[in-house]
């Protein structure tokens, strides 16, 4: 069960003000999750939104198309991940990565060639062991190309990198908001460029580098063909669009000790490592805990088939049952995923015995379709829906303190929540410690 963990035990921690902890680099698995402002959100998303306009020309696609040859890059390669890795090479250049004593890699990426024939020494380590890395202060360089999505817990992992970098060692991640391969078992995450840049400030890491990648073409082939469009297939098509985020990349730096952040657009949250917000431990699973889950939980999640007449049936009784919902409101979800939700939610109350009446429940927006399968009314409902002026609603300052003394909550409604938290393992901490047992 997660929790916060308080000195000398265990228990809900609302302020690190006065309280010791070890060593972050020393403390296995014991995480610090950094809180941003609305300030620093939106700093962050005008920046990215506003401002990115890498390899959108003719002219820039040809010039990748040189350094890839020459590199002698495989261009059976996603077409983003080639872009990306003509990205790499050239910030090798211009930060100086390929005189770097020391190279941290995960698995065998044909990127680390374009560093590794000039550094000595090599690391080479798993997806499932950067959970685990104990290394302190002795890389210089690490590449991650497309592994941010398939940690289990990348804020685990990303945590332990940080303290195996050296000060002002760079790390080059890359990560995908669009795949079609999300079904496998060592598949987790995906990645806005805003989630990316977020986590890599958070875990400690400031920005010194960062590409936001698209185009329309290349995301319809993607979901007509269900697989990953390839370079050679045609290497000067996918110019960048900015229209969306198919896929994000960029080049991180371990802060040096007591220094002003240089070479960076925004300087980075961390201000007092031990002061900046909750820890909370973070449990490493097997690689054979992730296989049980995979078969017991997930697979057979997706290969349920959707009834639509059911559901069609269904829907139309929760509105004989809640005269509050209406033709008019669910006509009005156009969402057909959200809908299936609200079916599945419909089928879930009746299933686990939910109470119509609950005793006290937590929302986190309006009066949306979910909330009117329940009899809630000002005497056993709490809204903790987000102000930016006041911060009040922040789901990752969320505790019991919050709210007036009373029963403890049963029951609590986040549809469509988490993708717009820029920490959910703190979110889902946090609402599991204000949730009565059960």
């Amino acid at each position: 069960a997660p929790h916060h963990p308080a000195a000398g035990g265990t228990g809900t921690v609302n302020s690190l003000d006065g309280v010791t902890y070890p060593e972050r680099c020393s403390s296995k698995r014991l995480v610090p999750h950094i809180q941003m402002t609305f300030e620093e959100v939106k700093e962050q998303h005008d920046f990215i939104y506003k401002e990115q306009t890498a390899h959108s020309s003719r002219r820039e696609m040809e010039a990748i198309h040189k350094f890839i040859l020459e590199a002698g890059f495989p261009m059976t390669e996603d077409f983003a991940r080639v872009v990306a890795a003509y990205d790499l090479g050239q910030w090798a250049l211009k930060h100086g990565m390929a005189q770097a004593e020391s190279l941290l890699t995960v698995g065998d990426d044909p990127e680390a060639k374009l560093l590794a024939p000039n550094i000595a020494n090599t690391i080479n380590t798993s997806l499932m062991d950067m959970h685990d890395l104990s290394l302190s202060a002795v890389v210089d360089v690490a590449i991650l190309p497309g592994k941010l999505n398939h940690f289990h817990d990348p804020w685990l992992a990303m945590n332990n990198l940080f303290c195996a970098m050296k000060d002002g060692g760079l790390v080059f991640a890359s990560a995908r908001l669009l795949s079609p391969d999300v079904r496998s078992t060592m598949h987790f995450y995906q990645f806005t460029t805003g989630g990316l840049m977020s986590m890599m400030r958070r875990t400690g890491f400031e920005v010194v580098e960062l590409v936001e990648w698209s185009n329309q073409q290349y995301e319809l082939q993607l979901f007509h063909d269900l697989i990953l469009p390839k370079y050679v297939d045609d290497p000067l098509r996918f110019a960048n669009q900015g229209h969306r985020n198919s896929a994000a990349w960029g080049l991180f730096r371990k802060p040096k000790a007591g220094s002003t952040p240089s070479g960076s657009f925004l300087a980075p949250l961390l201000k007092e490592q031990t002061k900046s917000g909750p820890w909370l431990e973070h449990a490493a699973l097997s690689y054979q805990d992730i296989q049980m889950l995979f078969e017991t939980v997930v697979r057979p999640s997706y290969e349920q088939e959707l009834n639509v007449n059911e559901m069609h049936q269904a829907l139309q009784q929760m509105m004989l049952e809640n005269p509050r919902v209406g033709y008019r409101k669910i006509d009005g979800m156009l969402d057909f995923s959200r809908l299936a939700s609200v079916y599945d939610l419909y089928r879930w109350k009746v299933k686990h015995d939910i109470p119509t009446r609950p005793q006290r429940a937590l929302l986190f927006a309006g009066a949306d379709y979910e909330y009117y399968m329940f009899d809630l009314n000002p005497d056993n409902r709490e809204m903790f829906v987000y102000n930016h002026k006041t911060g009040y609603g922040d789901l990752h300052k969320l505790r019991k303190s919050d709210f007036a003394a009373g029963k403890d909550f049963d029951l609590a409604l986040l549809h469509a929540t988490l993708e717009h938290t820029f920490d959910p393992y703190l979110v889902a901490s946090n609402v599991f410690n204000v949730l009565a047992p059960g």
